[in-house]
């Protein structure tokens, strides 16, 4: 099962997909199901929290956030198309998998190796930093993007809106 956390303006959310069905048949032995998980949502929310306030990553998004105001929608699709054709070893990818948003993910996936995929986007849904290439720069046409996105900020994610969307 895979699911998503994100931090906007300080607020930070776990999105979860559809859990499955309980293994067990009794209440009590359900109820103590939904416990653990809850044990286990609250302390991995706390470590991804701590990620969400590093200063190198806040500093990088910040910067990105000002330098892709410039771009259009038509240039973020045409980003997106070359990054999914591209290999990991790229000259379009590796900047971001060597940035130092990169390497502060790295630094904490050594210390929370349950956390195999770390990436970071902007405002706007472009990878900032990542440990792994993403299939897609733009992340604000997925579900998981714009569901945290709605709920963070109350409105839609910008040009292109809906476009896409749940690709």
């Amino acid at each position: 099962s895979r699911w998503w956390f994100r931090c906007l303006a300080g607020v930070c959310w776990l999105c979860l997909p559809t859990p499955p069905a309980c293994a067990t048949d009794s209440p009590q032995g359900a109820f103590a199901e939904v416990e653990e998980v809850e044990r286990i949502l609250v302390k991995q929310l706390a470590v991804l929290t701590e990620l969400a306030h590093d200063p190198a990553i806040g500093e990088m998004v910040a910067a990105i956030n000002q330098q892709n105001q410039a771009l259009s929608f038509g240039d973020i699709r045409m980003l997106d198309e070359q990054w999914q054709k591209a290999p990991e070893l790229d000259a379009l990818t590796q900047p971001f998998l060597h940035n130092a948003c990169a390497k502060a993910l790295r630094a904490f996936q050594e210390h929370h190796v349950e956390f195999p995929e770390l990436f970071v986007t902007d405002a706007r849904g472009l990878v900032v930093g990542m440990t792994n290439k993403t299939s897609d720069y733009y992340q604000a046409d997925e579900d998981w993007w714009t569901a945290t996105y709605h709920e963070g900020r109350g409105r839609g994610n910008g040009e292109g809106e809906g476009e896409g969307e749940g690709s």
